[in-house]
């Protein structure tokens, strides 16, 4: 049997992003709403997994060790509000490296649908930039750009895009909503916000 997932980018959905970037967990602070959206996830059949590119650990900013650090932290804290956050996979690699992982190469993408037997055209990204748009049209995902992060930033160039998002959302909390709708789980009514339904 093939599940689905909901895979999220980090940085700029889940937490504020930083310019400096998040290297301990006293510089991760969430977005309003994305551990209360990750708790409407719980139960509803998905898998939720976080895939992220951390190219500070091939810049030494940081060690794996403390970047999984992070990474337990905030797995706990949303469990703590009984949430859950099934897998964090993640790009150690400098965008020079050449590696298979670095988004938007799905290679995290495939690695997590191995792991978990995860039919990635029945799943969803939600994310603030279009390479994980590209990403999840790659392998047939859903794609949903949120408005955090650099969100805004993308929608300004849209003229510039090679591939447009399923939808267009203010944050993780309404893109879970529209999942829940998409999937029959709640009584949402699509386009009931400006900028979604961009199908």
């Amino acid at each position: 049997m093939r599940h689905k997932a909901v895979f999220l980018d980090r940085d700029g959905v889940l937490n504020e992003e930083r310019r400096d970037h998040v290297k301990c967990w006293e510089e991760f602070a969430w977005i309003p709403g994305s551990r209360e959206a990750l708790r409407r996830l719980r139960g509803d059949g998905f898998f939720t997994i976080v895939v992220t590119n951390q190219s500070v650990v091939g810049r030494g900013l940081l060690d794996s060790s403390a970047l999984e650090g992070i990474h337990r932290a905030m797995v706990s804290e949303v469990e703590q509000i009984g949430g859950g956050i099934d897998g964090v996979y993640y790009c150690p690699h400098t965008p020079d490296a050449g590696c298979d992982c670095r988004k938007p190469k799905p290679g995290l993408l495939l690695k997590a649908s191995e792991d978990f037997s995860i039919s990635l055209r029945d799943s969803y990204v939600v994310t603030d930039t279009m390479n994980d748009v590209e990403m999840a049209k790659s392998v047939g995902c859903m794609a949903m750009l949120v408005c955090t992060g650099r969100g805004r930033e993308e929608i300004r160039h849209q003229s510039e895009w090679r591939v447009r998002p399923d939808y267009i959302l203010p944050d993780l909390a309404r893109a879970v909503e529209v999942i829940l709708n998409l999937e029959g789980s709640e009584c949402v009514k699509k386009g009931a916000e400006g900028g979604e339904g961009e199908r």
